[in-house]
């Protein structure tokens, strides 16, 4: 039971696949714990319209201590198709796996949203969006790539509409006209085919030299050699996937300097096999271009590349940065500067010991923040099962 001075144990901020598998595990530990956010806000409000999941079925179930609500599971009692491999899953399936999961595993979820935060006797502030301010011991941020999404500073100054990140695209029919998508891994390039089949007129343009595309994966019925060589996991098949998805404590106990560079670099940009014949023959791609600039002219927007042969120039009505995340404690919106200036970083990350706690005690990180200390597991759903297990653990201890 909380102390006198908090009105629960453990706030939950955040109603994603990570905040919603804690508060489950917390509740399998009898931890008293109040959770706050929107279910699956992220992926009901900011994803685009017919997109799907780059991870395969076995690979994005949300976790609850006995691991019974599955989206195996829910597909089955919803009559939806499911594959364990080589069957991807639609944005609406998996926004409505979430809310399952919520209804039965999170019933107590408070969808207020947490505009503040702060250090206070025996734990922390929370103050919600209603005005409302809540005690808690303990606090777990488990927000996903909530203002974390990177638009690279040459398009900055544009006017609203003329630029928007892939977070912020829920409708890639809107607006009409010519369209230029900024990037080469998995949102961009599903982004490019989206806006294409909603009828526009579509370019992709890229830093790289060529389009890397994942192979379709093989399951459990390849040959044994195959199998040996290129293991299954969470993440992908191959024997640095399966490291990244079994030993991400290993991987925590490495020197910052190489966390840092997987995490920016493994796994990098990359399409879905079955997005790979939407792209090519379909779409316009201009590769090895680096941007310099953007400018409005005569109602377009103009910008500007170096190319292999040189400076060009291209035209459109609105560019989609498919360009990222970045690692940013500073732009949680609600994390008060006192207490955030009390977290040790690295390269805008919090610091974690290996319960996920950060360097003011009894706060705690899991999901897109903890990857420079977890690794890339944190940015998968797949890694939603060790983070909350890890956690809730950590606090029922006390």
């Amino acid at each position: 039971m909380p102390s006198r001075h908090a009105d629960t144990d453990v706030a939950v901020i955040g109603a994603g696949p990570y905040g919603l598998s804690v508060a489950a595990h917390l509740s399998g530990h009898g931890v008293s714990h109040e959770i706050f956010g929107v279910p699956m806000d992220t992926w009901r409000s900011h994803m685009p319209a017919g997109l799907y999941l780059k991870s395969e079925g076995f690979a994005s179930n949300l976790s609850d201590p006995a691991g019974e609500h599955t989206l195996e599971r829910y597909c089955a009692e919803s009559g939806i198709e499911y594959g364990r491999i080589a069957v991807p899953i639609a944005l609406e399936t998996f926004s409505g796996y979430g809310r399952w999961f919520q209804r039965r595993a999170v019933p107590e979820l408070d969808t207020r949203l947490v505009k503040g935060l702060a250090a206070a006797e025996g734990g922390f502030e929370l103050t919600l969006d209603d005005g409302e301010k809540l005690r808690a011991l303990r606090v777990v941020v488990a927000t996903g790539v909530q203002s974390q999404a990177y638009t690279p500073p040459e398009l900055d100054g544009l006017p609203a509409g003329a630029v928007v990140h892939t977070y912020d695209q829920p409708d890639p029919a809107v607006p009409d006209g010519r369209c230029v998508v900024l990037g080469a891994g998995q949102s961009a390039l599903e982004a490019a085919a989206l806006v294409r089949e909603n009828g526009r007129e579509t370019t992709l343009v890229a830093r790289c030299a060529a389009v890397e595309w994942l192979s379709k994966p093989g399951g459990k019925g390849r040959p044994l050699r195959k199998r040996l060589r290129y293991p299954e996991s969470g993440l992908g098949e191959g024997r640095a996937q399966w490291a990244y998805s079994n030993l991400p404590l290993v991987f925590h106990r490495m020197r910052e300097g190489w966390r840092l560079e997987k995490a920016r670099t493994v796994l990098g940009p990359a399409g879905a096999w079955w997005l790979r014949p939407r792209i090519e023959g379909e779409v316009e791609v201009r590769l090895r271009r680096t941007l310099l600039g953007a400018r409005v002219a005569d109602g377009e927007v103009v910008l500007s590349f170096q190319g292999p042969d040189g400076a060009e120039e291209i035209a459109t009505d609105q560019v989609v940065a498919g360009t990222g995340y970045r690692f940013d404690l500073e732009r949680l919106p609600f994390l008060g500067p006192e207490l955030r200036g009390g977290i040790a970083t690295l390269a805008g990350a919090p610091v974690l010991d290996r319960s996920f706690q950060s360097g003011a005690p009894g706060l705690y990180f899991v999901g897109h923040l903890a990857t420079p200390s977890f690794g890339p597991l944190m940015r998968f759903v797949f890694g939603a099962r060790f983070a909350a297990q890890r956690v809730a653990d950590r606090l029922a201890e006390r």
